[in-house]
């Protein structure tokens, strides 16, 4: 509902209150987000939606790294302050930690 109604932010912000991840779902976050063009998100909706994935998304889960990883480039381009980037990528680094896709290299790269 919330992405006809033209607000990603909503959509995601409904993602994580409902709490239940599936694969699926993750490949659609993140067409959404690498759909969307920067500032669109606020910095407090992208470090959210990382900690749901990395609470959420098994340690195998491709799309789960997906997401971290549009998530990763996202909040680069993004207008966000220091406190959202450095937490950001805490969590981000945590996920890689216990993530085993390879795509865990991919996000390590983008965070340097």
């Amino acid at each position: 509902i919330a992405m006809k109604e033209g607000a990603p932010s909503t959509f995601l912000r409904a993602i994580v209150e409902i709490g239940l991840w599936r694969e699926e779902l993750g490949l659609m976050i993140a067409g959404v987000v690498g759909s969307s063009t920067p500032n669109t998100f606020p910095a407090g909706d992208v470090v959210n939606m990382a900690k749901f994935v990395g609470n959420h998304a098994p340690c195998k889960s491709s799309s789960g790294a997906s997401v971290i990883l549009r998530l990763a480039g996202y909040i680069q381009q993004a207008t966000a302050d220091e406190e959202h980037i450095v937490e950001f990528k805490r969590v981000a680094e945590k996920f890689c930690e216990k993530n085993t896709s390879f795509l865990s290299k991919s996000i390590k790269q983008v965070l340097e």
